[in-house]
């Protein structure tokens, strides 16, 4: 039961680490091309 409590909470973590990068690598590279748009 330890063990599983322990697991738990890293897989979160792992999940929302995961889910985050996915979702925030997108987003930097439109918001720097539309900058750069904008720039240009």
């Amino acid at each position: 039961m330890n063990t599983r409590l322990l697991l738990i909470p890293l897989f979160v973590v792992l999940m929302v680490s995961l889910v985050f990068g996915q979702s925030a690598l997108p987003c930097t590279e439109t918001a720097t091309t539309g900058n750069t748009l904008e720039f240009n």
